[in-house]
């Protein structure tokens, strides 16, 4: 029988399975590993905040959130709850790739995606709404190019990156 985890380790669905890897890849077999639904991908950031500190709540002394990178500062916190215990991040971006990096490709038109994330971009096109066209459109007033930084957790990525940008017609 498997020893219970003494540290769980709470982050975001996109990024899953890059977490659940590099938890394995370290040896770390008392970590669990857990995800909250993407504040980003919530109809209501406050809502989804307010999920996410109601998960880390349950464990509140042996749990670390990564990322938030949409919390409120002035989010108030449930007891048991620190600022310590949340790893906020600039950008989601920052848990694989330098800050500066990130900035550039971001502020020169680059949309970036992680393998996990780029793993369900169809169905999670459909679930934003959009259709081929409404999805060119979208992407297009923003974005100059798909950047993907690859975390090595999808066979395939580069495949899947060129029918993504085929898809929205991007290079």
């Amino acid at each position: 029988m498997d020893s219970p985890a003494t540290f769980n380790l709470l982050v975001c669905g996109h990024y899953i399975t890059e977490a659940r890897a590099a938890v394995r890849a370290e040896g770390l077999g008392d970590v669990r590993v857990s995800a909250y639904r993407a504040v980003c991908a919530h109809h209501s950031r406050l809502q989804a905040e307010r999920g996410v500190l109601k998960i880390a709540e349950r464990d509140a002394r042996d749990t670390i959130i990564l990322g938030l990178c949409n919390l409120l500062p002035d989010q108030d916190l449930p007891d048991g709850i620190s600022i310590h215990n949340i790893q906020q991040a600039e950008t989601c971006f920052a848990l694989f790739a330098p800050a500066e990096l990130v900035r550039h490709q971001t502020s020169s038109g680059a949309y970036l995606l992680t393998s996990a994330w780029l793993s369900g971009w169809s169905a999670r096109l459909k679930r934003w709404g959009f259709d081929r066209a409404t999805a060119r459109e979208f992407f297009r007033e923003s974005t100059t190019r798909l950047v993907l930084l690859d975390t090595g957790v999808l066979p395939g990525a580069e495949q899947t990156l060129t029918e993504m940008a085929a898809y929205l017609d991007l290079p």
